[in-house]
């Protein structure tokens, strides 16, 4: 298996390597396939990245085709002290080339995108696989499941789920295991309810040493002492299907109410006790919203017995949770439910509303007093008022706005994160400090947008929030970097959408650098002078055209940058 024995020269280069850190790549940059061919990377910022590594665009010996490459950036699954990691990609993508000249099991492939190729490692011991890249038309189904996006029809939410049952059907039938099905590695076509399964350096085969991954909701209580097995694939597919299907977690309940979800909470209600929310028999952990109740008892019955078979007896006796197959054969029989009896088919009951949040992060240091103070609160009075005629004039969004206000302390304006709008009543800010300590606000915010903190209403579909910072601040990066890279690594905070303006005076523009490190796109930041109405009209205008977007449910035409000066 391509393990070469390295001399004492590329030992004492692998060790300088490694203390260097984790190769990043380039635009330019050329990488050695195992094969012989090559591969260029076309792009500086990658397509994705993820705990693993990052996927960049590139081309095979400079074909027009483009193809994935996932680049493995954490040292665990480079390390060349442990080769199962690489022994695996190389073993799928030796599979997937047999596979392909022998032209067999050409189903399975259209679903898992699959490592056709690994590049040679470098001294340090990293590597990356080539793969297809994911077809433009899909969405993440983490987007669907968070009401960013959905189906226009339910019977394309039925052929998802469906085409998610077979793939793993067949994977299964391969002798294989996924080992970490979740709502992150799967992408779904909205208008016909095809799907792509990414991170396919997961699958093991079933004679391979099992390994003990996968994430917390949606792995299999055993997992962790026995390893994963096809029976642990069973349980987080019916995990994945149940919140597909309800647009909810099957073992977050009342019972859970009010309380921190800190990791040791997650173990108890995922892992040593999970009640499954509907359960028939015990009633302790009834599901949070009453909609759940109300949209199971108008689901077919096989669907029903399948969740039940997983999520309650499938604790005791791991064999009777539901082969792949089964859930396809429920949903097949739900579609024909539909079809006899359109009338009382589902619409699975109303959609409901999708709340957007929208987090106001004011510099109140001295230098902010007076004109430009007075600007931003005339314009977030404006806000106010137009979010809630918006919301008035809207069956599909609300709105819930929070504001931040930092100097040397950072404090919510309220007694919570964010107040729904319509609730909502200005009060005019003032300068509450005299410096600008921007660590803080990254901490706080940090802090905010944690599993621990009650940012959210557990009885709500949320959108990913909107941030508009603005400040007229400039200080050393030293000074803050440390907190906004931490910052960074904020699932909720990153995958929000971040404006920034930057305040200057009439004859010197804003220092924009620490505004570009909050928001991680120059695109997104702007400067202003703090000439009367300048200022106040760019906060409007950005507030009005992303609540307008949100509202309408298009997300991909929220504009950035300069466009929405424009």
């Amino acid at each position: 298996m391509c393990h070469c024995d390295f001399t004492v020269a590329n030992e004492k280069n692998m060790k300088n390597a490694k203390q260097a850190g984790p190769r990043t790549l380039k635009k330019g940059d050329v990488l050695k396939l195992t094969n012989g061919r090559s591969i260029v990377v076309l792009s500086n910022k990658p397509l994705g990245e993820g705990g693993q590594g990052a996927v960049y665009r590139v081309n095979v010996d400079g074909a027009k085709k483009e193809y994935a490459l996932k680049w493995i950036t954490a040292p665990e699954f480079f390390d060349n002290n442990n080769h199962e990691y690489h022994k695996r990609i190389e073993a799928l993508a030796k599979k997937t080339r047999e596979d392909d000249e022998k032209h067999c099991n050409k189903n399975l492939y259209k679903s898992f995108v699959m490592p056709i190729a690994i590049t040679k490692t470098d001294p340090s011991g990293q590597f990356g696989y080539v793969m297809e890249i994911v077809p433009k038309n899909m969405v993440e189904l983490s987007k669907i499941l968070a009401g960013r996006k959905n189906f226009e029809l339910f019977d394309m939410e039925l052929n998802a789920c469906n085409n998610i049952a077979e793939s793993f059907a067949l994977l299964h039938n391969a002798n294989y295991l996924f080992t970490d099905i979740n709502e992150d590695n799967i992408f779904v076509n909205l208008d016909t309810g095809g799907i792509k399964i990414c991170d396919c350096d997961n699958i093991s085969h079933t004679k391979w040493a099992k390994s003990k991954i996968g994430r917390m909701g949606y792995v299999a209580p055993e997992v962790f002492e026995t390893g994963c097995s096809q029976e642990s694939d069973r349980f987080s597919l019916a995990v994945l299907i149940f919140k597909l299907l309800f647009r909810d977690d099957p073992f977050i309940g009342k019972k859970w109410k009010g309380k921190t979800l800190g990791e040791e909470e997650k173990i108890t209600a995922y892992i040593k006790q999970p009640i499954f929310t509907l359960d028939s028999k015990d009633d302790s952990n009834r599901p949070l919203s009453e909609r759940i109740e109300t949209d199971w008892e108008r689901i077919p019955l096989e669907i029903k017995n399948a969740f039940n078979l997983a999520f309650v007896k499938g604790m005791v006796d791991r064999e009777v949770r539901p082969m792949p197959s089964v859930w396809k054969g429920c949903v097949d029989t739900w579609k024909k439910w539909l079809e006899d009896d359109p009338m009382n088919a589902l619409d699975m009951s109303p959609v409901p509303k999708r709340t957007q949040q929208l987090f106001f992060i004011i510099d109140s240091s001295a230098s902010m007093a007076g004109e430009k103070m007075a600007e931003v609160n005339h314009a977030l009075s404006a806000c106010v008022e137009y979010l809630k005629e918006l919301e008035r004039d809207n069956s599909q969004v609300s709105f819930e706005i929070g504001i931040l206000q930092f100097s040397d302390e950072c404090k919510w304006c309220g007694d919570t994160f964010s107040t729904p709008i319509l609730d909502y009543t200005f009060k005019e800010l003032e300068v509450i400090g005299k410096l600008t300590k921007f660590g803080k606000v990254c901490r706080t915010i940090d802090n905010a947008f944690s599993c621990n903190s009650n940012i959210r209403d557990c009885e709500k579909i949320y959108r990913w929030p909107f941030l508009l910072l603005i400040s007229d601040g400039d200080l050393p990066r030293t000074l803050y970097i440390d907190y906004t890279e931490e910052l960074h690594t904020n699932i909720m905070f990153k995958k929000s959408l971040k404006y920034a303006i930057g305040v200057g005076s009439k004859n010197e523009s804003a220092k924009l650098e620490m505004l570009i490190d909050f928001t991680g796109d120059g695109d997104c930041v702007k400067n202003v002078e703090s000439v009367k109405g300048e200022l106040g009209e760019l906060i409007y205008n950005v507030t009005m055209v992303f609540s307008k977007a949100a509202a309408q449910g298009k997300d991909k035409d929220i504009p950035y940058g300069d466009k929405v000066v424009e």
